[in-house]
């Protein structure tokens, strides 16, 4: 009696729930129909309860059976619920759980080891956490196929009983191996289970199992290599197999099947609790569905179709969530600091008439907005966009040389060395100088004015001795232009007089280095270049923060970019391309993307290929 009372009473509050969701079947995972099945016996034994296939019935029919249920079990429900002892009280305290709740609260058996290591990996300590942490990838078993009809070559699944279970003893060092019969009315298939012994106390005969995974061909007969059993309880719902299964991010000491196993309870107690907060117009208009459904699919997806609208609805909360956030730096950007104006003058003019070139509609337009940006109290927070070679260096150097002319500084900073130093050649070049080696300033005439200017490259490969005779003078104020890397911020620089930060490659360079240089007040101003291409839309999300100039046509004599990806198995193609194009004297970079690790690493991860290159690839170069 007690636990029809409880199956009675967690139904009604499924079918409120189903109420608030628009009666889409949302709120049991795997359907309301699995609920009833199950419970059927329980169920049945409420006077007047008619059992309906939830899934097939219209969403009216699923109101009007709803609310008949409801008014049908509820005084029932009360009266025995008062007598209902310790059992109703526990499911009454987790399904009173909320995402705040600690996880330690699910009161699961056994638990502790695995709720330490859920928090030393993924800082897992609230239900909400435990919800949120998305399994990365599922793995599809819901082809489940009678034994005669199954294929090698895909992943599949058999409901079967077993026939025959033995345990091979292993050879030394080597675990034994369990080999298993299962059976149903088509034939039969054999299965080698290796390194688990436990299956022998799992797998008796005429036990019934859910067995998914890769189906082979092994010595002529099928077989299933690696897979995942499940032995089902009568009424149990599979979890583990012959569905949707999540794969999670795993730490040593968890296996699979016990954080499906506690991520699935915490579902159950607390995922209805799952805050909406788009209005109901905004969730019709968009196809979207609730949140709480979406986590839940996310987890458990009922098909293909499922799991991708659950994605698009998660997808949708991080883009519009980051995009709220973007707003929000935005808003206090403008609010919270003001900035010097810094007029455009005759300098700049005279600059851009001195260049041997005549600057692109595309530069023109990028420059008057940058100009137009820096000459206000509120600080320039704009982004340059443009393809390798199309200019964005001169755009750049022309606002440099208007916070000079202003009595300010600037600061232009570039994720590595080769950039940083690239910069500084281009820059003195544009300014009517040529670099000499082995100086640490360099002094240009600004021509038409008597005005000169500093320039000075600060990299940490430089001695201690250039990096501090570059730091005192620009700390005195003695240098207008400093090209450098995060050496700008590593080596303590002290600007007393900064105007203007030019960043390049954003999103290779640290946050916390650009907000040290934006702390500064009165703030300086921040222009970001950048050559990767972003669609407009998902620019708005990512960098929404940052006003857009796009420069999108090429100097003339410029041959367009072209960029190519190539997979690993053509990488022999590539270095071919290579070999070319030295043989036509030019050069080649070879790039590698190992940001901000150790240093140690790098430098071996380097040695390493450098050495590959050079004596297995590349013999007949010159490889640096």
């Amino acid at each position: 009696m007690q636990n029809h009372s409880h199956i009675a009473s967690v139904l009604v509050r499924i079918l409120i729930r189903e109420k608030d969701v628009g009666y889409n079947d949302s709120v049991v995972i795997g359907g309301l129909d699995q609920f009833l099945t199950s419970n059927s016996d329980a169920l049945s034994a409420i006077e007047n309860f008619q059992m309906v296939s939830y899934s097939r019935i219209t969403l009216a029919e699923r109101e009007a059976w709803s609310t008949r249920i409801v008014s049908l079990i509820k005084p029932s429900a009360r009266k025995i619920g008062q007598v209902s002892g310790n059992r109703a009280r526990n499911t009454s305290h987790v399904m009173g759980l909320s995402l705040d709740s600690s996880v330690k609260d699910l009161k699961l058996y056994n638990r502790g080891k695995m709720w330490d290591l859920l928090k030393d990996g993924f800082g897992i300590e609230t239900i909400g956490d435990l919800i949120s942490h998305f399994p990365h990838r599922h793995d599809d078993y819901s082809d489940v196929r009678k034994i005669g009809s199954l294929i090698a070559g895909e992943k599949q699944s058999i409901l079967a009983t077993v026939w025959d279970i033995s345990l091979m003893p292993g050879k030394g060092r080597r675990k034994g191996r369990v080999v298993v019969t299962f059976y149903d009315e088509t034939g039969s298939i054999k299965v080698i289970l290796f390194g688990q012994q436990w299956a022998i106390r799992d797998l008796q005969p005429g036990t019934e199992v859910m067995l998914s995974g890769d189906v082979s061909n092994f010595a002529g007969r099928l077989t299933f290599g690696s897979p995942v059993y499940e032995v089902l309880a009568r009424g149990e719902k599979n979890l583990h197999t012959g569905r949707f299964v999540p794969v999670y991010p795993m730490v040593a000491g968890i296996n699979g099947k016990s954080l499906r196993n506690v991520v699935r309870t915490a579902l159950a107690s607390a995922v209805d609790k799952t805050e909406e907060f788009l209005p109901n117009s905004v969730l019709e208009r968009t196809g979207l569905m609730r949140l709480s459904e979406a986590v839940a699919r996310y987890h458990y997806p009922k098909n293909y179709k499922a799991l991708l609208d659950a994605r698009r609805r998660l997808s949708f909360n991080e883009f519009f969530l980051m995009r709220l956030v973007a707003e929000k730096r935005k808003s206090e950007w403008k609010r919270d600091k003001s900035s010097i104006p810094l007029p455009s003058s005759e300098i700049v003019s005279n600059f851009i008439s001195s260049l041997p070139f005549v600057l692109t509609s595309g530069q023109t337009t990028a420059l008057q907005e940058v100009l137009k940006d820096i000459d206000s109290s509120v600080a320039m927070r704009r982004l340059l966009q443009g393809d390798v070679g199309s200019g964005k260096t001169v755009v750049a150097a022309a606002a440099m040389l208007c916070a000079a002319a202003n009595g300010l500084q600037s600061a232009i900073m570039a994720p590595t060395e080769i950039l940083a130093e690239q910069h500084y050649l281009t820059i003195t070049n544009l300014l009517g100088s040529e670099s000499p080696e082995g100086r640490d300033f360099i002094h240009i005439q600004i021509e038409g004015t008597s005005r000169t200017l500093t320039l000075a490259l600060l990299t940490g490969s430089m001695s201690n001795k250039e990096k501090k005779n570059i730091q005192t003078a620009v700390s005195l104020g003695k240098v207008d232009i400093v090209v450098g890397t995060h050496s700008l911020l590593q080596e303590a620089l002290n600007f007393p007089k900064l105007g203007l930060v030019v960043v390049d490659e954003q999103h290779r360079f640290g946050v916390m280095q650009r907000n040290l240089l934006q702390e500064n007040d009165p703030r300086p101003h921040l222009l970001v270049m950048s050559a990767t291409p972003i669609p407009r839309s998902l620019y708005l999300v990512l960098l929404g923060d940052l006003d857009l100039s796009v420069i999108d046509e090429l100097p003339g004599g410029r041959k367009p970019i072209q960029t190519v990806v190539e997979p690993s198995q053509r990488r022999v193609n590539v270095y071919n391309v290579i070999r070319q194009e030295v043989k036509k004297g030019r050069q080649a970079f070879i790039v590698f993307s190992l940001i901000d690790g150790s240093s140690a690493v790098e430098a071996r991860a380097a040695v390493e290929e450098h050495l590959r290159l050079s004596t297995q690839v590349f013999p007949e170069l010159t490889v640096g």
